[in-house]
């Protein structure tokens, strides 16, 4: 027994058992999650670095080339650092049973994003910039709000329509920031524009997310097959059509008893 009690280490009550915690789904989750953001952040600023590198290159050589301002570059990779860090910490703190695939896969096409955009618009990249700090915000406000969202699906058809209508004054007062193409913006008060499809995509979500919870008894029967039934005996079944057959053709009945005596007897 004191051997036994020797090998034992006696346990601290006073010191929390942490392993168990740290190893639950939603700590590996986040784990997981903080890992692919790391990832999707490198990609990002060593796009943005390569600009700058290039652009820095190309003010020192003879010949004119592409180049872009070194703060608004710095500027867009701080505000994609911060902004993803902070929605990363705001999931942590209020859902912890989330998919971590997400968020990060969001962040490496934004991330993209902005490379595209510093290297085709350079003179957009701090209005997108602003563009993130706004959609973060509204994400975050999000998260935070009651998850009732009975509200929409109450006014589902509202929501549609109005879409559908912001879509449509595109052919009618529709504009383009850069001046020429596709009038596929509205706006332009401040400099300030935003496209109605990008806001249908979202209405369009929300739109059939409530029909079809409403309608899920419907959806779930149009997969749905009845077998068809092996068809019964036609003796056993109607017995009174056999009886009154053999009274009608007598001849008929008993030439079948002598070709097949087994049936008759069964």
């Amino acid at each position: 027994m004191t051997s036994l009690r020797a090998a034992v280490p006696p346990s601290n009550p006073t010191r929390p058992f942490e392993s168990a915690q740290a190893w639950t789904p939603q700590a590996s989750g986040a784990r997981q999650e903080r890992l692919l953001l790391g990832l999707a952040g490198a990609f990002t600023l060593i796009g943005l670095l390569q600009l700058g590198l290039v652009s820095a290159y190309n003010r020192t050589a003879p010949l004119s080339g592409y180049t872009i301002e070194p703060n608004w570059l710095i500027g867009a990779g701080a505000t994609w650092l911060i902004c993803f860090g902070v929605i990363h910490r705001q999931l942590n703190q209020g859902h912890r049973e989330r998919d971590p695939y997400l968020l990060p896969i969001v962040a490496l096409l934004t991330g993209w994003g902005l490379i595209e955009i510093a290297r085709l618009a350079p003179g957009f990249l701090p209005r997108q910039g602003a563009w993130l700090v706004v959609a973060s915000a509204v994400l975050i406000g999000v998260l935070r709000a009651p998850s009732d969202l009975r509200w929409l699906r109450r006014y589902r058809y509202t929501w549609l329509f109005i879409g559908l209508g912001l879509l449509a004054l595109t052919f009618i007062i529709g504009v383009n920031p850069e001046g020429a193409g596709l009038p596929l913006w509205l706006g332009g008060l401040a400099g300030v524009f935003f496209q109605p499809a990008e806001m249908l995509k979202l209405l369009f979500i929300a739109f059939l997310a409530s029909y079809l919870a409403e309608k899920r008894e419907v959806a779930r029967s149009l997969g749905r097959h009845q077998p068809a039934s092996p068809p019964a005996p036609l003796l056993k079944s109607h017995p009174e059509r056999s009886s009154a057959e053999s009274k009608e053709h007598p001849e008929r009945s008993s030439a079948e008893s002598k070709e097949h005596p087994e049936r008759s007897s069964a």
